[in-house]
């Protein structure tokens, strides 16, 4: 039983008075330090032990997961992340991991991460200190070290005024402790296993602290709980992921979460996908936030990195080594951008791609691309935001009809359009009046909405009577914007859609703001008024083991290409299968009135359309936010064309 009374672990350091005197140091760069704790093989413990006492099989893939996820945050190399698996987690291991985080966080403006996955139990609280949060408290909350045989003796575990103490020697008050714990001394967290509850009786009945206990977590700015479960429930081992290795399901869920955050999310909307995922999981389980929810992750100041990465280390010719492996989700064939050193933005070109040929639990051997050059140490490598060897575009076939041939000179100077006749072409541009007007699949694209990267100099008006075409001036930067909206779309119309290996169906929805997809009739059109916000879902339907990836973009008939799902702010994550997922929250379409088509792709590899529509043509600088790598192919087992009517006027 893991539940959010373990915040009576914070509230100790306010009750405790052997505290460390205050040293003065040098000015120095704030330190990023994080404590890793992580019990599997228990030194007293059997495989089959009784509830409480039994060895886990998650920790062991917990530990290497978080460590991680917590890099790409700036928790990073040894002097400053401290491991301790199974033996090293002795009480006198824990003892001293929290000595060094004690040596090293002198300073204010620390961050302090602690993690610990294993065991946790009561004992008999000795000094009363419990009773001053919750009147007829008898029992303090306590970690189970690797050594300990009796899980009730206070002298054998780690108890929550010993971490009281130990949290108030730090230099810093920013500290987030995340507990992937059961600690209620008789539950199990065993892969598969029934849990069992806590009985009442020896143990007393405690589930009344929590509220208690979380009111002064809250008071305290500086401290953040995450614990795996409520005072009620029960939390989980389960084998998950494509390769089924065991995990607590706090720690998958919350390490896949901090690696599709952006940069600047917070604990609340992390924690909220956690839930999501794990009551998904159909366990007992509801994952508890203590502290400050709004508060930026880890209370972040500096730099965070955009993508989780991995260390590149050379290891022969045309070979190099990642500290990632199976705990981590790699795969065979993976494909790996790979940037320089300290690189945290992850948009310029890479220095070349590696490809995944062997796998171990925390370390993947893979072989340089073709062509590539040395990298240099301390180089990161990032999943490729798209695979290799399918079909991409390199240029934009134009069929400039007789009325517009004197634009000619304007698309000779663009490099990436190439003039053919009409049966090939990608797009038409035609002029009427004197104004230019591209057409892709016989519609019209509309000039945007006047801003810095759409001026009016770039629209141009013919009027005759009672009649008017709007369209665009003869100017290469006029004739480049929506010709670049036409690149994209003939970009996202080039995805292949091989034949799944399963049955595969794909469905979005689009529906006013608030409401639930089911309320939208199947096979109905979308219609969406300018001004009105909308929401929009997506639902895969595939066999619930199967690992998926979603990519959604807006084409560019009525708007810029750009990237729907997943956000700019990190990596693609598996889709939730069989559900409804909002994709898009209070969309509101703008002018211009007309005809848009949402590219929706679902495939078993981790890309998104990044560096595809990043390879747009950038001479007009239309291109927003997007990777601007190399152009990338793309290949999918379910393509889906979704087109949307943009009306002006609201029923």
């Amino acid at each position: 039983m893991r539940d959010a009374r373990l915040a009576i672990l914070l509230l100790v350091v306010a009750l405790t008075g052997a505290f460390a005197p205050t040293v003065h140091h040098p000015p120095r760069p704030p330190r990023r330090l994080a404590l890793l704790i992580g019990i599997s093989d228990y030194k007293n413990f059997q495989p089959d032990g009784p509830p409480g006492q039994s060895d886990l099989n998650g920790p062991a893939n917990d530990v290497p997961r978080i460590k991680t996820s917590l890099r790409r945050y700036g928790f990073d190399g040894d002097s400053s992340v401290r491991v301790l698996l199974n033996a090293q987690a002795s009480r006198q291991g824990i003892t001293d991991g929290f000595k060094w985080l004690a040596q090293q966080a002198t300073d204010t403006a620390d961050v302090v991460v602690i993690f610990y996955s294993g065991h946790g139990s009561f004992t008999k609280d000795l000094n009363g200190d419990e009773a001053l949060v919750t009147p007829g408290d008898t029992l303090d909350e306590a970690l189970v070290p690797w050594d300990a045989m009796d899980i009730h003796d206070p002298a054998q575990l780690v108890i929550d005024d010993q971490i009281g103490n130990w949290l108030k020697a730090l230099g810093t008050t920013n500290v987030t402790l995340i507990i992937d714990g059961c600690f209620s001394g008789t539950a199990t967290r065993g892969a598969e296993i029934a849990p069992v509850a806590r009985p009442r009786g020896a143990l007393g009945n405690i589930p009344s602290r929590a509220a208690a206990a979380a009111v002064d977590v809250v008071d305290n700015p500086g401290y953040t709980l995450i614990t795996a479960s409520s005072a009620t429930d029960v939390a989980m081992e389960l084998p998950l992921g494509q390769d089924k290795k065991v995990f607590g399901v706090l720690t998958y869920y919350l390490t896949e979460a901090l690696d599709a955050a952006g940069s600047s999310s917070r604990f609340d909307e992390v924690m909220r996908d956690v839930t999501a995922n794990v009551r998904a999981e159909r366990v007992t389980q509801t994952p508890q936030l203590e502290g400050d929810r709004g508060a930026r992750l880890f209370r972040m100041r500096g730099e965070v990195a955009r993508r989780a990465f991995a260390l590149v280390t050379p290891v022969g010719t045309g070979r190099v080594a990642l500290d990632v492996g199976v705990v981590n989700g790699v795969r065979r064939s993976a494909v790996y951008d790979v940037f320089p050193p300290r690189e945290t933005a992850f948009s310029t070109p890479p220095l070349g791609q590696v490809t995944v040929d062997s796998l171990e639990e925390t370390r993947a051997l893979a072989s340089v691309s073709e062509g590539g050059r040395p990298f240099p140490a301390g180089a990161r490598a990032v999943l490729a935001r798209v695979p290799r060897g399918a079909r991409t575009r390199d240029h934009l076939t134009v069929y400039l009809a007789a009325s517009a041939a004197a634009a000619r000179p304007l698309l000779d100077s663009m490099s990436f359009a190439q003039l053919t006749d009409s049966a090939h072409a990608d797009a038409v541009v035609t002029a009427s009046r004197g104004v230019l007007e591209v057409l892709v699949d016989g519609y019209a694209l509309p000039p945007l909405e006047v801003d810095s990267q759409h001026p009016a100099a770039w629209i141009a008006v013919a009027r005759h009577g009672a009649d008017s075409v709007v369209g665009y001036a003869r100017s290469r930067a006029a004739l480049c914007g929506p010709l670049t909206r036409a690149f994209g779309i003939a970009s996202l119309g080039a995805i292949e859609n091989p034949e799944a290996p399963f049955d595969l169906v794909t469905d979005l929805r689009v529906v006013p703001s608030g409401t639930p997809p089911e309320a939208r009739q199947e096979g109905a059109v979308d219609t969406m008024y300018i001004g009105k916000s909308y929401d929009i879902f997506a639902r895969v339907l595939a066999p619930e083991t199967s690992l998926l990836y979603l990519s959604v973009a807006v084409e560019g008939y009525s708007a810029d290409p750009w990237m729907v799902y997943p956000t700019q702010s990190g990596a693609n994550g598996p889709i939730r299968l069989n559900a409804w997922v909002r994709i898009l929250r209070n969309a509101t379409p703008s002018e211009p009135a007309g005809v848009e088509v949402l590219k929706l792709v679902v495939d078993s590899d981790q890309f998104d359309f990044g560096s595809l529509l990043g390879a747009l043509p950038r001479a007009c600088g239309l291109a927003r936010g997007f990777n601007q790598a190399a152009p990338q192919p793309v290949t999918g087992w379910r393509a889906l064309d979704h087109k949307l009517i943009i009306l002006r006027r609201s029923p």
